[in-house]
């Protein structure tokens, strides 16, 4: 079983995402979005601790916020394509990858927040 959560902007009281899994293992880390053929923009994945990303084996672009503690967007990458390698943001905590396009009403400088959805597997 995975567990599952919805993603809120705080800042435009708004969800972003109803589908979000956390990744906060190494292996989990490690895989990410890896093999995904498609993703639908209400799901996604956050990774922490994470202050940097890579698309590589990865056959779809995908959008990608980086937090800091406050869960406070920081650095936004948008339609970041297979192969790349993101910068490294420093005061990142973590990063939430969606689908391309899926963080298109979120701003730098947006507060968002996680509450936890239905367990399915």
């Amino acid at each position: 079983m995975s567990k599952r959560y919805v993603l809120y902007n705080v800042s435009k009281n708004q969800i972003v995402l109803d589908n979000m899994k956390v990744a906060a293992t190494l292996g989990k880390r490690l895989r990410g979005l890896i093999g995904q053929k498609k993703l639908d923009k209400s799901s996604g994945m956050m990774i922490k601790p994470c202050n940097g990303i890579h698309s590589c084996f990865m056959s779809i672009p995908i959008d990608a916020l980086f937090i800091d503690r406050d869960f406070r967007v920081i650095k936004k990458i948008e339609n970041f394509r297979p192969w790349s390698f993101s910068p490294i943001v420093s005061k990142s905590a973590a990063v939430i990858e969606g689908a391309a396009g899926a963080f298109d009403s979120v701003d730098t400088g947006d507060t968002l927040s996680m509450e936890s959805g239905s367990r399915v597997s």
